[in-house]
């Protein structure tokens, strides 16, 4: 396993895929992630975690910062999908 990535680490691309959200707690569970990996996976919900991943917990407020005035040209992380990040149910990441 990788040390947690780091603000640019996240922003840079879309290697850490923002897998899941605690709203009550703040809490993402980030999962590295490949091209290949985003190809095979056919859900990237828990079912990713059935085989290993790199995986990491980190503060909502970090992927925030990380992405303050970096527009992706990914499309990844796009504004409509922070909105529906931010009103949605997400999966617990406890």
């Amino acid at each position: 396993m990788s040390s947690a990535p780091t603000a640019a680490d996240i922003a840079k691309d879309a290697t850490w895929l923002a897998q899941a959200l605690d709203p009550a707690t703040g809490a993402v569970r980030l999962i590295a992630m490949n091209r290949e990996g985003y190809r095979a996976a056919s859900f990237l919900d828990d079912r990713l975690l059935a085989s290993p991943v790199d995986a990491h917990v980190v503060a909502w407020t970090e992927i925030e910062a990380a992405m303050a005035g970096q527009p992706r040209s990914d499309g990844i992380i796009s504004k409509a999908t922070k909105a529906r990040i931010g009103t949605s149910s997400a999966t617990n990441v406890a």
